[in-house]
C-alpha cells in the first residue's frame, strides 16, 4: 500500500535511519502504476541526504512506470532532482526515456548536462553526434570564462568513446565528422565493464580516461601520510598505482608538474610552512 510505504519512509527519514529508509525505497519501487516514482522524487533531496544517492537512482530506473521520473527530468524546478532523474532514465531503454535524456543534454545545469551526456553514450546516432559537436563548440568558447569545463570535459570524453579517436579541440572534431558522417556507424569498443567497481564503471562508461590512469606510474601519485585521513586506502582499494611518502621525504625529490599530489589531512599538527608550500 502507497500510504504504508510513504509512512515507513517518513518516519525513517525523520529518525535519519538509513537502513529503514532505504528499505522503503525498495517498497515504493515496487509499488504499482506511477506511485512508487512519485514517492521517490518527492522524496528523492531528503534521500540523497542522508547518503542513498546511487540507492535512489537504481529505485529511480525500477520503478513500474516511470512517467513521473522523465517528467522530474523535464521540467522540476530543482536542478538537483532533474540530475537524479536523469541519471536513472540512463538506464532505461524506452523511446521516452531515451527523449528525455536527450532533452537533458540543453539543461542550464552543467550537472544535468553532463548527466545526460553520459546517459545517451549508449544509444548514440548520427544525429547525436551532431548535437556533441555543437555543444563542444559552446563549451569551448565558454572555457575560457571557466565555466562549464566539467562538461567540456564530458563531451571529449564521449566523443573519444563513440569514435576510438583521440582529439581536443572542437575544430578537430568538426573537420572530422564532416569527412565521415556519412559512413559513420557506431561499434562498441574497449573492454566489457560493469558498475560494481571504479575501474569496471571506467571500462564501461570512461573509457579515455581509465587510459589516462593505466598510464599513470607509481611514482606520478604521490601521497603523504598525515595523522587523519589514510587517501592510499582508498586507492589501494581501486587499485591505483600509488607511493606513500611521509612529509620529511617528500621535499627530498622534485615534484613533477604533472605529478598528482595528495596530502592526508594532519588536523591542526605540524602544518606546511609558507616556505614549504611554495
Amino acid at each position: 500500500d502507497a500510504r504504508d510505504v510513504k509512512k515507513q519512509m517518513d518516519a525513517a527519514l525523520k529518525k535519519r535511519d538509513k537502513s529503514g529508509a532505504l528499505d522503503a525505497l525498495k517498497a515504493a519501487s515496487a509499488l504499482d502504476g506511477d506511485k512508487g516514482a512519485k514517492l521517490l522524487v518527492d522524496r528523492a533531496l531528503h534521500l540523497a541526504v542522508i547518503g542513498l544517492v546511487d540507492e535512489l537512482v537504481d529505485g529511480m530506473a525500477s520503478v513500474k512506470d516511470a512517467g513521473p521520473i522523465i517528467k522530474a527530468a523535464k521540467r522540476n524546478r530543482k536542478e538537483d532532482i532533474r540530475y537524479l532523474a536523469v541519471r536513472a532514465l540512463g538506464r532505461l531503454d524506452s523511446k521516452e526515456a531515451i527523449a528525455a535524456c536527450r532533452e537533458a543534454l540543453e539543461d542550464k545545469s552543467e550537472a544535468v548536462a553532463v548527466a545526460a551526456v553520459r546517459a545517451t553514450q549508449n544509444q548514440p546516432d548520427s544525429k547525436l553526434v551532431d548535437t556533441y559537436i555543437s555543444m563542444l563548440e559552446e563549451a569551448e568558447k565558454a572555457k575560457g570564462r571557466k565555466v562549464r569545463d566539467t562538461l567540456h570535459r564530458e563531451l571529449i570524453t564521449a566523443l573519444q568513446n563513440l569514435s576510438g579517436k583521440d582529439m581536443e579541440a572542437h575544430v578537430d572534431w568538426s573537420n572530422w565528422w564532416k569527412a565521415h558522417r556519412d559512413s559513420w556507424k557506431w561499434e562498441k569498443t574497449g573492454e566489457k565493464g560493469d558498475d560494481d567497481s571504479v575501474i569496471g564503471r571506467m571500462k564501461k562508461h570512461r573509457k579515455s580516461d581509465l587510459k589516462t590512469l593505466e598510464r599513470l606510474g607509481k611514482t606520478d601519485i604521490i601521497c603523504v601520510r598525515g595523522s587523519s585521513d589514510r587517501v592510499q586506502e582508498v586507492l589501494e582499494a581501486i587499485e591505483i598505482e600509488h607511493s606513500v611518502v611521509r612529509r620529511e621525504e617528500l621535499f627530498k625529490n622534485e615534484l613533477k608538474p604533472s605529478s598528482v599530489l595528495i596530502l592526508n589531512c594532519n588536523g591542526n599538527k605540524d602544518q606546511f610552512s609558507d616556505q614549504e608550500l611554495a
